[in-house]
């Protein structure tokens, strides 16, 4: 599997962009070339495991496109052209999407993946997409506070301290963010 790189010409994504993502693991097949992170999130659970029913992929895939569609600008907004310059969960009127994740964070400790639909089981696809949105707020605001809603914090919390996280995005990064997710719960 490969990672591509802005402006790489051999990057699949139409614009040059990232995320983009060629898997060549199968050399019996054509890579497989892919861009959006909820396409590549939802195509690696499929290739790895996890959600092998249509309810499995359904119940983890509905929360991949509400990171992107709902999630993403609720956290995160832009100028005119596109650059990100502020974060929406530091309006003093929560944003609606925060206070419905509030409300769902307190009846699972995960978003997906359980035997069951809404079970809150396992750790999955599902909480790859929302945490890593939530936890970039914190990385690039980190004036933002997460305090009023301490389901969603506890859940940060709880995504940080996984040592794939730490693998992911570095051993301090996870630490301080673990750090600041307790704070906001005291």
């Amino acid at each position: 599997m490969e990672v591509c790189a802005p402006r790489d010409p051999g990057n699949p994504h139409p614009f040059g962009q990232i995320p983009a993502l060629r898997d060549t693991t199968d050399s019996s097949q054509a890579p497989v070339e892919l861009f959006e992170s909820g396409a590549i999130l939802q195509y690696l659970a499929d290739r790895h495991g996890g959600l092998d029913t249509p309810a499995k992929r359904a119940d983890a895939g509905k929360w991949v496109v509400w990171a992107n569609a709902s999630l993403d600008p609720c956290l995160f907004i832009e100028n005119e052209r596109g650059g990100v310059i502020d974060s929406g969960a530091r309006k003093a009127t929560p944003p609606k999407p925060l206070e419905r994740l509030e409300a769902v964070l307190g009846t699972r400790e995960w978003l997906a993946g359980g035997a069951a639909e809404g079970d809150g089981g396992d750790f999955g696809v599902a909480d790859v997409a929302v945490g890593a949105y939530l936890l970039f707020v914190p990385q690039f605001f980190n004036d933002v506070s997460f305090a009023r809603f301490p389901h969603i914090s506890a859940y940060m919390a709880r995504c940080c301290a996984r040592p794939a996280y730490a693998k992911a995005f570095g051993a301090g990064t996870a630490a301080n963010l673990a750090k600041q997710c307790q704070l906001w719960l005291k």
